[in-house]
C-alpha cells in the first residue's frame, strides 16, 4: 500500500480494534481516564480562581496536595499521599492564570458587595418598579405571591423575566 507500517503492527491494531483511531501516546498510562482528568483540571482551576477572588492568602502546594489527595482518595479507587498530583495539575493548568497582574475591577467589586450595598440596590429597584407602575408593594392579602412586590398583570408582558 506504499506505507512504512509493518504487517505485524496492522494486524495488532485490527485485533485491538484500533482502526481509524490515533495511535496511543508513548509512556505509561495515567491513573485517570481523560474525562475524569479534564474534570479534575476544571475543578482545580475553579477552586484556585475562587480562592484568589475571595482570599488574601493562597494555599501552598502542600495544602493543595492535601485537598487533591482527599478528593481522589474519597473515590476509594486511589490512594495518593504526596503532592505530585497537585504539581501535575498546576503545570497542566498554568495557562489559565496571569501572574503578577492584579484584577482591580474584581477587588473593587468584592469591596462594594456588602450586605448594606446590596440591600440599598434592591430597595431602590423596588421603589423604581412601584414608581413606574410596574408593581405594587406586597400586602397581607398577597399570600400566594413571592418576593417583595406584586407585579401588575397588564405590565408583566413588558418585563423580561429571567429565572
Amino acid at each position: 500500500m506504499g506505507t512504512n507500517v509493518s504487517v505485524a503492527t496492522v494486524s495488532q491494531m485490527i485485533r485491538e480494534g484500533r482502526i481509524g483511531v490515533s495511535p496511543l501516546k508513548k509512556g505509561p498510562v495515567g491513573d485517570f481516564p481523560k474525562t475524569i482528568w479534564t474534570q479534575m483540571e476544571n475543578a482545580f482551576v475553579t477552586f484556585l480562581k475562587l480562592e484568589q477572588a475571595n482570599s488574601k492568602k493562597q494555599s501552598t502546594l502542600t495544602e493543595l496536595g492535601l485537598r487533591i489527595n482527599a478528593m481522589v482518595n474519597a473515590s476509594g479507587q486511589h490512594h495518593k499521599t504526596r503532592n505530585d498530583l497537585a504539581k501535575k495539575l498546576k503545570s497542566n493548568t498554568a495557562h489559565h492564570f496571569e501572574v503578577n497582574n492584579r484584577n482591580f475591577q474584581e477587588a473593587r467589586r468584592l469591596q462594594w458587595t456588602t450586605h448594606a450595598n446590596l440591600r440599598a440596590w434592591f430597595e431602590q429597584f423596588k421603589a423604581t418598579l412601584i414608581d413606574l407602575g410596574f408593581a405594587r408593594a406586597k400586602n397581607d392579602r398577597d399570600i400566594d405571591e413571592e418576593g417583595m412586590v406584586v407585579f401588575l398583570s397588564d405590565y408583566k408582558s413588558r418585563l423580561v423575566m429571567v429565572e
